[in-house]
């Protein structure tokens, strides 16, 4: 399955000294998804749009978690819901692209995107 995937990260790259953000970003990067997720889940869970869009990746991917298609829908969602641009366009590419994720049994989710 091919994959167009933007993540946060690439689009506020700064130099890791700069603070805490920039140091997960980096740990990211850098293949350390457990600080990633460590830091993004409880701003996920507060309704942080970005670290919501950046979860709904790494479940898409199975990055440090389990590859859960589900999981990344939901995430993605509730991005997408507050207009974060980056979880569009994942979702979208979810959706295009088919695969192993069930198009089929999110087809209401996607009416309701349109």
């Amino acid at each position: 399955m091919r994959r167009l995937w933007r993540l946060f990260f690439t689009r506020n790259w700064v130099p890791a000294h700069a603070g805490p953000l920039e140091d997960v970003q980096a740990a990211f990067a850098r293949g350390d998804y457990a600080t990633a997720l460590k830091f993004w889940r409880p701003l996920a869970e507060q309704g942080n749009a970005t670290t919501q869009s950046n979860l709904g990746f790494m479940y898409s991917e199975g990055l440090g978690v389990p590859q859960d298609y589900d999981e990344a829908v939901k995430w993605l969602r509730m991005a997408t819901e507050q207009g974060d641009a980056d979880a569009q366009f994942n979702l979208g590419v979810m959706y295009r692209d088919g695969g192993d994720f069930h198009v089929g049994r999110h087809y209401r989710c996607h009416r309701e995107l349109q």
